[in-house]
């Protein structure tokens, strides 16, 4: 599938602190379900979204990997761009809940460039993936952040994402 833009519903009105002026956020940024022709400018988005957790910057690692998931339909990838530049991701991938016999939406990655923080690009995103979600007669979307990423928390918490009570373990092999 070819990089697109998605079309945005205008009833989303966000306060623009800059301005302060309430505007239609799809006159700030776009919207867009990348595909393989948009992967190279989406890979040093997650090359800094790696660094932030202390991984190693390595574009061509992160090309790949995107290159990867999206031509394998493992993931399914959204970005906002501002002008000509993107200025933030959100990766989803496909899983199922035995228990309620439905689909999942496993959001692993949520990424906004420093500037563009506080802007809604990470709202703008969020909403992207329930709809998603939704579009595909999900159960919902599943996502985890880092214990200290108290930011990250309050965003989710703000657009109705709950903790489920459940803890994670994980094994390295």
């Amino acid at each position: 599938m070819l990089g697109q833009k998605v079309a945005v519903g205008a009833s989303r009105l966000f306060f623009n602190s800059q301005t302060s002026l309430v505007l239609d956020q799809t006159d700030l940024f776009g919207l867009w379900r990348i595909g393989l022709d948009k992967v190279s400018v989406i890979a040093p988005l997650l090359d800094e979204y790696r660094q932030f957790y202390a991984q190693n910057s390595d574009v061509k690692l992160a090309l790949d990997f995107l290159s990867a998931r999206i031509s394998q339909n493992q993931s399914v990838v959204f970005a906002v761009s501002c002008g000509q530049d993107f200025v933030g991701f959100t990766q989803l991938y496909p899983g199922f809940s035995s228990v309620s016999a439905q689909a999942i939406w496993t959001l692993n990655d949520l990424y906004v460039q420093q500037k563009y923080r506080g802007q809604g690009v990470g709202s703008l995103l969020l909403n992207q993936a329930s709809a998603f979600a939704r579009q595909t007669e999900a159960k919902g979307v599943f996502l985890q952040t880092a214990p200290n990423n108290t930011r990250a928390q309050k965003l989710y918490e703000s657009m109705g994402y709950k903790q489920d009570g459940y803890l994670g373990y994980f094994l390295t092999v």
